[in-house]
């Protein structure tokens, strides 16, 4: 009864306001034997207590310095309780800030109590608690108390029988515990978790978390959900939310500032030691591809799902799909620790045009990659290919050797511009190229041939029957028609040194060569045109050969002792094409009738006096070239249009 539960349970403190109330009415019927149960109407006891000890359920610790109140009707039994303090064996204190244990029907057996109180102490003491019975919810998630720190509030609710001779069902029971600044010493998922603000649910099935939390460092949401009963069906879950910045990102994802830049939302789940699902949305970051030169601007949408799992040192990555407006690439990946192992890419779609497959392999030498399909988009190629900066590439591939084969029905390019019937293999070793070979068609149908010569002399030879498409599929000039192309460049220290050679060529549409015949040449000074006292049509100019010496790298493009020959017109240049960083520098000298200027130099005496060299012509203008490369501005030398060949060194830019 009760009343013999509060005898053995209660013990000590002071009683004051005490009232007893008891009515029965006349000719209430009892039976010889069988105890009168009393309803609420006919026995009321109310009291207050301070200072009692109390045994609260099961293992619990009993409450000392207990304060409340007693109050019984009939029935039920309530006592509320305002204070009190639970001493535990570890030396560790929990303080019950308020609460009820309720006894809903004192003549029913099994007796059976309603507990619901709440509690506050340092994490560690609220963990001894639920290691107590009818609790006992820690030891199976495989923590110990002294693994927590921090300020913990709890409300606990219980519904359990009192007298064990009653054989009473299980006990069912609630913790709610709100979490603040609580440190995990023991890892979760591999991760350190510190700074846990949040709620954790407990009943005799499973622990629920949802906080935030400081994963590794990094501030993330944690949802946990960990089996509490070895029986129970419910399977261990973690899931891991939040939005990265750069800084977080290098903590928790190190080893991508080469591919991501700003803000990316992840969301990883896993379930048991299964697989691990992870989404990004990764539409807040440029995501970049640095070996094509392939870049997603920030806000562009984007996003990346794939599942991994981790076994033998090996991370398998399976259904990766990367996808976003007008892009996507899908297939399985494959890392030994940080470093990539294999990957076979299904789908590469980083363009309206491309349609092939990738596949990269690590072996002893290095990586392979080997692309085949039916076309690729390689404008983000050729384009890093000529802002690349130098250095870095160089610095960051080490000695590690790399080969690269693509077998490609068409390859796209810029200005409309696309190759055919591509064959294409690159090998590195040692940093430097071993192997190149390429073959291709234009769309007009003139060979491509790329190669690395076999003497050994590191010397890369690029031919073809139409350097106008070669250079428009390249970007490097839109104004140029056919032509024999001939390119030799050897490997340097620092880049590349060699020579371009193009016959039988036209020019057609260039703006600048009709700014250099109809500029004039200073304030009230005369134009090329002028000079020569006719109009000079450069609309469709033909040469018979343009040479220079080529020096690239570092990013840069130089030419030097560069020439062009045509009927109509020729020049010299030399110069800067394009620096590091976009800008041009270039001068040289612009002669109308080439073909009669240079038969004056050629000539002994004449050219000796006059024609200053087989390629500088009597009649002619310097001018200069500079600013960005996309649109550089044209300055002509106002004294050069009247000076001869032997003086015109004077004048020229320097």
């Amino acid at each position: 009864t009760a009343r013999s539960w509060v005898i053995r349970n209660i013990f000590g403190g002071t009683v004051t306001n005490g009232r007893i109330e008891f009515y029965l009415a006349e000719g209430r019927e009892r039976v010889p034997g069988v105890p009168m149960r009393l309803t609420a109407d006919e026995l009321k006891i109310d009291f207050d207590i301070e200072g009692a000890r109390m045994n609260v359920a099961g293992e619990i610790p009993p409450l000392r310095d207990t304060s409340g109140t007693f109050r019984l009707r009939g029935p039920v039994t309530e006592i509320g309780i305002t204070g009190g303090t639970a001493y535990f064996p570890s030396g560790r204190t929990v303080a019950l800030t308020g609460g009820t244990f309720v006894l809903p029907s004192n003549y029913e057996k099994p007796l059976m109590a309603d507990m619901d109180i709440d509690v506050a102490g340092n994490a560690d003491a609220i963990a001894e608690l639920v290691t107590y019975r009818p609790i006992r919810a820690l030891p199976a998630t495989g923590f110990a108390p002294e693994d927590f720190s921090g300020q913990v509030q709890a409300k606990v609710k219980a519904h359990f029988g009192i007298v064990a001779a009653h054989n009473p069902p299980p006990p069912q029971w609630t913790a709610a515990l709100t979490l603040d600044d609580v440190d995990v010493r023991k890892p979760i998922a591999g991760r350190t978790v510190t700074g846990l603000r949040g709620l954790l649910a407990i009943d005799p099935k499973m622990a629920d978390l949802d906080a935030k939390a400081n994963i590794d460092g990094v501030t993330m949401n944690l949802e946990l959900v960990q089996p509490v009963d070895k029986t129970s069906d419910i399977p261990r879950r973690t899931i891991l939310s939040g939005t990265l910045d750069n800084r977080d990102r290098r903590k928790l994802l190190p080893g991508l500032d080469d591919v991501l830049e700003g803000e990316v939302a992840v969301r990883l789940e896993q379930e048991g030691d299964g697989p691990r699902t992870v989404e990004a949305d990764v539409t807040g970051a440029a995501v970049s591809i640095p070996w094509i030169g392939w870049t997603k601007g920030a806000g562009i949408g984007g996003k990346v799902t794939l599942t991994a799992e981790t076994g033998d040192g090996t991370t398998r990555v399976s259904d990766f799909r990367f996808s976003g407006d007008g892009f996507s690439v899908s297939g399985d990946l494959a890392f030994r620790g940080a470093a990539l192992d294999s990957a076979n890419f299904s789908t590469v779609r980083l363009s309206a045009n491309d349609r092939f497959r990738l596949k990269i392999a690590r072996g002893k030498a290095g990586y392979s990659v080997v692309a085949d399909g039916e076309a690729a988009d390689i404008r983000q190629v050729l384009a890093r290919l000529k802002n690349q900066t130098g250095g870095g590439d160089g610095a960051s591939a080490g000695k590690q050797g790399m080969t690269v084969e693509a077998n490609l029905s068409r390859a796209v390019g810029f200005n409309g511009e696309s190759l055919s019937n591509v064959a294409f293999r690159y090998a590195t070793a040692g940093g430097r190229i071993s192997a190149l070979d390429l073959s291709a068609m234009t769309s007009g149908g003139a060979p491509v041939v790329g190669q690395l010569a076999r003497d050994g002399g590191g010397v890369i030879q690029l031919t073809s029957g139409d350097a106008g498409a070669v250079a428009r599929f390249a970007d490097v000039y839109r104004h140029m028609q056919g032509g024999l192309l001939n390119v030799r460049l050897r490997e340097a220290d620092d880049g590349w040194l060699g020579s371009v050679d193009i016959r039988n060529f036209s020019l057609v549409g260039e703006e600048r060569l009709r700014s250099l015949v109809s500029t004039p040449a200073g304030d009230g000074g005369r134009s090329l045109n002028d000079a020569v006292r006719r109009e000079i049509d450069v609309s469709a100019v033909k040469f018979s050969r343009g040479f220079a010496q080529v020096r690239a790298g570092g990013g840069a493009l130089s030419l030097a002792n560069g020439v062009v020959r045509g009927d109509m017109v020729g020049a010299t240049f030399q110069g800067t094409v394009r620096d590091a960083s976009g800008q041009t520098e270039m001068t040289g000298t612009f002669m109308p009738a080439y073909g009669l200027n240079r038969l004056f130099a050629e000539l002994p005496l004449i050219g000796l006096i006059l024609g200053n060299g087989n390629d500088r012509g009597l009649i002619g203008i310097t001018f200069k070239l500079s600013g960005p490369f996309d649109k550089p501005n044209l300055t002509i030398n106002p004294l050069s249009i009247i000076a001869p060949g032997v003086f015109r060194n004077i004048f020229e830019f320097q």
